[in-house]
């Protein structure tokens, strides 16, 4: 994932235990993927950057599609423990070729209720990997 965030250069090359991407009725994106056990939240890959990613339909291959969602950096990142919203502008991708998707994070805005707007643009990608 590269970009900017505030001004600040974004740049996270990482390969993360797994990921979750779905298309049913709906679409979502969860890296690292939601584990529990005894209805207890597992975190599967704490230094990861999280990302939860959702759309409104099924989207073709190769279609972008508008998208919602959130990500965390993990500590060390250069927003440690750091939540952000994405918003207006995001789109995610499905890439057939690696099995994954690509996508657009925009509109974001930082905290709990996603109200301090940030500027900047992340792209990112995912493929998946049997």
């Amino acid at each position: 994932m590269q970009g900017t965030l505030d001004g600040q250069a974004v740049n996270v090359d990482q390969t993360p235990a797994s990921g979750e991407l779905t298309q049913v009725t709906t679409g979502t994106f969860v890296l690292p993927p939601h584990v529990t056990f005894n209805d207890a939240a597992i975190d599967v890959d704490p230094g990861s950057v999280q990302i939860n990613l959702m759309w409104a339909s099924v989207v073709p291959d190769g279609s972008p599609a508008a998208a919602t969602g959130t990500i965390a950096f993990p500590a060390g990142d250069p927003y440690p423990k750091m939540s952000l919203c994405a918003g207006s502008g995001s789109t995610i991708t499905p890439n057939q070729q690696t099995g994954g998707l690509d996508f657009v994070l925009a509109g974001l805005t930082l905290g709990p209720a996603c109200t301090e707007v940030i500027a900047g643009e992340l792209h990112g990608c995912w493929a998946f990997s049997p």
